[in-house]
């Protein structure tokens, strides 16, 4: 069971990042107020979101739930060239990622002070295609990475292949569990009925599972905002 800290004399609350927030509703909207976890809170919404991608997992590799009907796709039903390609598709994001990390697309170089105006001309529509000229090579290399990797996968058996696969799929939908739950508690623990931050607005972290599916987006949206503020402002 999760609780929020409900002390009505806390000084941390005084560092807190908060902000005021509407949520529309039935009788028009409500106020309230969100702010960042402080470090209890936090480890408390890490552990349950750890516990909660753990029991996803369990569902996910029992046959005979329905997790893993919906999710883990039937072994009978794959050709080996469809299996390929599925693996390659849910592997493109992280040979994506670690494309663009590493990736070297210099900029243009900068005229001299002295240039003419056609020279500057020059200069500024190379800046202006620049950024799309760094998609496509990005996207030229990340086709020759996945070329590669589908030559390598594609002499897998079948078995090994559909293994690895499932596996992959699990890790994946695990991960975005991991997210989806960690928000949740993110909104369970940080969300008050008050600007002091004295009165939490949830009584128990299934009242932010049962809210209807656009209305806690709105909530987690809220939240995160409050993340990115903090960004800009360390900046």
């Amino acid at each position: 069971m999760l609780h929020p800290e409900r002390n009505d004399v806390n000084i941390t609350k005084l560092f807190a990042w908060s902000k005021e927030f509407e949520i529309e509703n039935r009788e028009g909207s409500t106020k309230y107020w969100a702010r960042l976890l402080p470090d209890s809170s936090m480890n408390q919404a890490r552990i349950y979101s750890l516990r909660r991608a753990t029991e996803f997992r369990k569902k996910l590799r029992n046959p005979e739930s329905d997790e893993y009907v919906a999710f883990i796709p039937d072994k009978g039903l794959l050709e080996k060239e469809n299996l390929v390609e599925l693996a390659l598709l849910l592997k493109s994001n992280s040979i994506l990622n670690n494309i663009e990390e590493d990736f070297d697309y210099p900029m243009p170089k900068e005229p001299k002070e002295n240039a003419t105006q056609e020279e500057q001309e020059l200069y500024q529509a190379e800046i202006d295609a620049w950024e799309d000229g760094r998609s496509a090579a990005i996207r030229k290399q990340l086709l020759k990475v996945i070329g590669k990797e589908r030559e390598k996968i594609a002499d897998r058996p079948f078995d090994i292949l559909y293994a690895e696969y499932a596996k992959e799929v699990e890790d994946d939908l695990c991960q975005k569990e991991l997210i989806r739950a960690f928000r949740d508690a993110c909104v369970y623990f940080g969300t008050y009925t008050d600007p002091e931050l004295t009165t939490p607005f949830f009584h128990a972290i299934e009242d932010v599972l049962n809210l209807p599916e656009e209305v806690k987006n709105t909530f987690i949206q809220n939240y995160v905002s409050l993340e990115l503020s903090t960004q800009q402002l360390k900046k």
